[in-house]
Parts: C-alpha cells; structure tokens; sequence
C-alpha cells in the first residue's frame, strides 16, 4: 500500500476490537481489514479501582460499540452479544471484591 493512500484512510470500523479494524480510502470508496497489534505496558501499570459505576460505565461504552457493530453487521445478535458482556462485567466485578 503506498504512502498516499495510506494518509487518507479514514477510521471506519473498530473490527473485532483485538486484532483488527476496517479504514476507508474516501477517494476510491475501498474498504481495508487492517491488522492491529496491542502492547502491554505491564511497567507502567497502577492497581485498578474497580466498582460498580465503573462497570456500568464500561458496559454503557461497550454497548454502544455492540449497537454499531450491529448497524454494519446485521447478523450480529447484539442481545446475546449484551448478556454475555453483562456476565462477564458481573464476575470481573464478584471477583474484586473478593480479594
């Protein structure tokens, strides 16, 4: 991919979140999968303060994702998707306040 159209790819989709993303060239109208890496900054890591608003907060954020997720991808089932992530919040949250 050359230089040129690489500066004017525009943020379309946040993908799967972890692994890759979808930019558009707005002057052809092409759609791109590009791959995404994560670095952990194990370093510069603080202790987390997690509570119950900030797990509502996380879900309301991650809600909206799933809703657009849903828009580009109609066959995404967006309640299942919600239920599972609610679980997941409920246990991360049972779990700290267990230590």
């Amino acid at each position: 991919m050359t230089k040129a159209i690489i500066d004017r790819l525009e943020w379309y989709d946040g993908g799967d979140n972890v692994t890759y993303e979808y930019w558009i060239d707005p002057e052809t109208g092409k759609t791109y999968l590009v791959d995404i890496e994560i670095v952990r900054d194990f370093d510069n890591a603080e202790e987390a303060e997690w509570s119950k608003s900030t797990i509502a907060e996380t879900f309301m954020c991650l809600m909206g994702e799933y809703q657009d997720r849903q828009h580009h991808d109609p066959d995404f089932d967006v309640d299942a998707g919600l239920y599972d992530l609610y679980i997941d919040l409920t246990n991360l949250y049972n779990d700290n306040q267990e230590q």
